[in-house]
């Protein structure tokens, strides 16, 4: 089974996030990988900007696997964002992950799990998003945007470690496009999603003696 499957049937299967959806937009499409800053980001714009259309019927899912709501510093986690949308035949998506506290950026990304994914880098931030071999035509197995796969569901799965200690709340910011494959910068749809996760608490360690112990137990 394609891993586009599973991850798309674990994404699917969680509550989707509240949408924004943005009006039309004229402009041209971009491949091989969207341009950066295109998340719907505080001071970014989105997939809106180049993919003109209408708000079409699209679900985004932008989730943990396995679902968590806060991170421990540090940590790696894999993140899923999955899409579905009728009529639709081509797909892309960019996301970034800032901190609540001054939208820097949080953490970083790894694509080694999925290879339809890549990162780019623009003005401080880092940004995972959709990649392609080049296809010319539909149906190639390796293009990032799966192009052929009708209606959807697609996902792509890409790891995050968590900031350092003390970074607090951190949003990810997700931008997505459904595209109907004719290679013209109209009939598209774009979305944009967020997930905010909780930096956890730590549980303080108190030094300790076996002179205390032995006391205590005593």
């Amino acid at each position: 089974m394609r891993l586009v499957t599973i991850v798309a049937a674990v994404v699917l299967s969680a509550v989707a996030l509240t949408l924004d959806i943005p009006g039309q937009k004229d402009a041209s499409a971009n491949v091989p990988t969207p341009p950066s800053a295109r998340t719907g980001a505080p001071g970014e714009t989105h997939c809106g900007s180049c993919h003109a259309g209408n708000s079409g019927n699209q679900t985004v899912t932008l989730t943990a696997v396995p679902p968590v709501t806060e991170y421990i510093p540090g940590n790696s986690y894999n993140i899923a964002l999955g899409i579905d949308d009728p009529g639709m035949i081509r797909w892309g998506f960019e996301a970034t992950a800032l901190k609540d506290s001054d939208n820097s950026m949080a953490g970083t990304f790894t694509t080694l799990v999925d290879t339809h994914v890549t990162t780019l880098s623009a003005g401080g931030r880092t940004y995972v998003c959709h990649t392609t071999n080049g296809a010319v035509a539909p149906g190639n197995p390796t293009d990032g945007t799966w192009w052929g796969t009708p209606d959807g569901p697609v996902a792509w799965l890409f790891t995050w470690t968590a900031p350092p200690q003390g970074s607090g709340d951190v949003t990810f910011y997700a931008a997505t496009v459904s595209a109907d494959g004719n290679n013209s910068d109209t009939g598209d749809n774009t979305y944009t999603v967020n997930m905010t996760l909780t930096e956890a608490s730590t549980v303080p360690v108190t030094s300790t003696t076996w002179g205390k112990i032995k006391n205590r137990y005593k």
